[in-house]
């Protein structure tokens, strides 16, 4: 459209940039960002090893929620409490196809941090995790659903 933003090449006052940063920051505010940060899915796109594991489920008519928005939002959630990420071995720093520590990444070891915390958390809150590696979902699909699907058999 050609037009310039009302704002273009001007700044707000000192008073005004402190008085909008300190209104975004009320108990409200952040209770509200929080609750839409759990809705919102990352990645947007479900991952290769997420969508072998979902196909295995929809095969066996086994019912289940994908990125519930509860700690860690598990890539699959069976009811009532059965949480199931699928890590990539990369991005998650699996010692298998990565063995040597001192050649992860920042990220990867982020990665390992979180995922010890939200599995923990998830258990303290009386969830059962499983989390399984990129290659295993991609070498045995078939033992992987095995181990699902006991543990759903054993919640029913």
């Amino acid at each position: 459209s050609g037009e310039k933003h009302p704002m273009f090449g001007k700044h707000h006052s000192e008073k005004t940039r402190k008085k909008l940063s300190e209104s975004h920051k009320t108990p409200e505010n952040i209770k509200k960002s929080i609750e839409a940060r759990l809705h919102q899915i990352f990645p947007q796109k479900d991952t290769s090893i997420e969508i072998k594991l979902q196909e295995a489920l929809k095969a066996q008519d086994i019912q289940f929620e994908k990125h519930k928005p509860i700690l860690g939002q598990p890539d699959i959630f069976i009811e009532p409490n059965i949480c199931i990420f699928a890590d990539g071995c990369y991005w998650h720093g699996c010692e298998q196809c990565f063995p040597d520590r001192n050649k992860w990444t920042n990220v990867q070891r982020a990665s390992i941090t979180k995922d010890m915390f939200v599995t923990q958390g998830l258990i303290n809150q009386g969830y059962k995790v499983l989390r399984f590696w990129e290659h295993e979902i991609n070498d045995d699909i078939k033992r992987i659903f095995g181990i699902i699907k006991e543990l759903v058999n054993c919640n029913v």
